[in-house]
């Protein structure tokens, strides 16, 4: 039942300041940093042809 309950929260958006805390503080530990928006573009990123993947 927790994990329902956990995942009918996050679905609702509750507790949104203190998983943006977890999910940075998780970043900092990766050694990555958290990107301004997921619709921007990164220039690291690759284009991949999905008819080239097997």
């Amino acid at each position: 039942m927790e994990a329902r309950r956990i995942a009918r929260d996050a679905i609702e958006g509750r507790h949104e300041e203190a998983v943006e805390v977890e999910i940075a503080a998780a970043l900092r530990r990766w050694g990555m940093t958290p990107k301004r928006s997921t619709d921007d573009p990164d220039p690291g990123d690759e284009i991949v042809d999905p008819k080239k993947i097997k």
